[in-house]
């Protein structure tokens, strides 16, 4: 998809548009058919879901068989010239990160020997596809860009950012577990944060084409606005919010997205030489891959350690002289008594319910805290990048590029 957005651009803007159409659609492409299956999970059943599944690849293929002409007129080149073994080497060392990263917190690592084999396949292989990708004659993937200073720095902070970004499904998670929303209003809820994302995408895109602007200026901004996000958010959750009451938040997050991606990107490309090709390219997809999981690993840990650990202060606290309690238990009492159960069964309810607003506090100080952690560190990504001006340095020389190209074509 990104050879053929690339191929209807022109040339020296074709990569920094390319991509910011391409990630932006990957960004939205969550909210988007989620909405959808919010129609559909609460007006039909779960088997239409996957009708509608069938379709949209039916009409897939129909977009392809019609609209893509069959000889694109392009000079083929031989199969036997791509690295197939490097490949499927490749394959191998992603889908075992993967395993590694999603189910490592869940099986307690290193003590469960499932983890051990995903860990050992997957250090092999990455061991083997760099050595294989150093010493063949056409590599997969170029890897003199990915150890260049600057696309280093790039990929480690678009890495950076979509682990951040990712912290938007805890605010879902709260406003359906906590504050019992159904899923309609839940990605309603995100096509706020969508909209938002979408209009400072834009904004970004053509101020950096049209204006020589430096991408420092926005990456700054823009984890600056993410932590003010993730500030904000951490002293705004309470058991009880309204829609209202986070649409702030998650405007703010949406627009932070738009700034950081854009400039981020084009770092990375003006940075990879440009004999490199789409390396640059790839080499960014899968840092957004490993950020992904390095997200849901993270928070999936994070969320574990604070519940266990909010939970066994509350516990402790839970004492014959806490009047708090012996108040709570009473009321709690008499609220079921009232309604008809015996003693026995009052006295059962009143654990259960004991127990249910434990969790949910406990889960609430849980993401209030991951939130605190990610504002501070959001902040000190901001001042880090403020100190880095090579990002200005390789902006500059990538424009100088693409404006000096426009006025050859211009003169011609």
């Amino acid at each position: 998809m990104l050879k053929l957005i690339f191929s209807r651009l022109p040339t020296e803007r074709s990569q920094a548009i390319g991509s910011a159409v391409f990630y932006g659609t990957i960004l939205s492409n969550t909210i988007i058919i989620g909405l959808a299956a919010s129609v559909l999970v609460s007006s039909f059943d779960w088997q239409v879901i996957y009708y509608v599944l069938i379709g949209f690849e039916i009409l897939s293929l129909i977009i392809i068989l019609f609209l893509l002409n069959a000889n694109s007129g392009s000079k083929k080149f031989p199969l036997y010239q791509i690295d197939w073994t490097g490949g499927v080497i490749f394959a191998h060392a992603a889908i075992s990160s993967a395993y590694l990263l999603i189910y490592g917190s869940k099986y307690y690592w290193f003590t469960d020997a499932r983890i051990c084999i995903a860990a050992g396949i997957a250090f092999s292989c990455i061991f083997i596809f760099i050595y294989r990708q150093m010493r063949i004659k056409r590599p997969l993937i170029d890897l003199k860009v990915v150890f260049r200073k600057e696309v280093l720095i790039g990929l480690c902070l678009l890495g950076i950012y979509y682990g951040s970004k990712d912290s938007i499904n805890l605010l879902y998670n709260y406003a359906a577990s906590i504050l019992r929303w159904d899923s309609l209003q839940v990605m309603t809820l995100g096509t706020v944060n969508l909209a938002a994302m979408v209009i400072s995408l834009t904004i970004v895109t053509r101020y950096m084409l049209r204006k020589r602007h430096g991408a420092r200026g926005y990456i700054v901004l823009g984890f600056m606005m993410m932590g003010g996000y993730a500030v904000y958010t951490h002293y705004l959750l309470t058991p009880d919010l309204a829609f209202t009451d986070l649409i702030i938040p998650v405007i703010m997050q949406g627009a932070a997205s738009g700034l950081l991606f854009v400039p981020i990107i084009i770092f990375i490309l003006s940075a990879a030489p440009a004999t490199s090709g789409t390396s640059g390219l790839v080499a960014a997809t899968y840092s957004r891959f490993i950020g992904s999981l390095n997200s849901i690993a993270g928070y999936y840990y994070l969320q574990l350690y604070f519940n266990r650990y909010f939970r066994q202060d509350a516990v402790a606290q839970l004492t014959g002289e806490n009047q708090l309690l012996n108040d709570f238990l009473r009321n709690s009492t008499q609220i079921f008594s009232g309604n008809g159960f015996t003693t026995a069964q009052a006295a059962l309810l009143t654990s259960v319910n004991l127990n249910r607003t434990l969790e949910q506090q406990t889960q609430l100080l849980s993401m209030r805290s991951i939130f605190k952690i990610l504002g501070i560190l959001q902040f000190i990504i901001a001042i880090m990048v403020f100190c880095l001006p090579s990002l200005n340095r390789v902006y500059i020389h990538w424009s100088k590029s693409m404006f000096g190209a426009l006025k050859r074509a211009k003169n011609s």
